[in-house]
């Protein structure tokens, strides 16, 4: 389908096409099967869950935004599923986390700031009222997330990175 997730006509009605279990199975594979029928008894799209390589087996704790393979499937086998879902006119909308993102090294104070994967993102680039985390960047007014480290959105480079 052409256009973006704002192309509809607002009489769209969406699929929820996870639940906290399918991460257990090779689900992109799964939900691609049934494409025909999530088409044929009117859904317009399918909501997916996090797709990128995370600490939670669900997704919600993110590592590498850039790495497609998770526990729901490959990256080919996610394209595969939009492919399906796109032949048989259903729009494919992900949940994708940026609030937070998990780091997969110690800084040199030993705590958990370092991020790997494309973005090699460090402290100063977490809020600073993560003390757990040890960030540097601004501070941020919502609440903390004590799971993993805020991540400084007011930041162009962040910003940037995430586009």
């Amino acid at each position: 389908p052409a256009g973006g997730p704002a192309s509809g006509d607002g009489r769209e009605i969406i699929l929820q096409g996870f639940n906290w279990e399918s991460c257990k199975s090779a689900w992109w594979d799964a939900l691609a099967g049934l494409a025909p029928e999530i088409s044929e008894v009117g859904f317009s799209a399918v909501w997916l869950p996090p797709p990128s390589d995370a600490v939670s087996q669900q997704g919600y704790l993110p590592l590498d935004y850039y790495n497609l393979n998770s526990k729901y499937g490959s990256e080919e086998s996610l394209r595969g599923l939009i492919a399906a879902l796109h032949d048989n006119g259903v729009k494919a909308i992900c949940d994708v986390v940026i609030n937070h993102r998990c780091a997969n090294h110690q800084g040199p104070d030993g705590k958990w700031n370092r991020f790997g994967g494309r973005l090699q993102w460090d402290a100063s680039h977490i809020c600073r009222n993560n003390p757990v985390f040890g960030g540097t960047g601004a501070w941020k007014q919502e609440e903390d997330y004590p799971a993993a480290p805020n991540i400084d959105h007011s930041q162009e480079r962040i910003r940037r990175d995430l586009t």
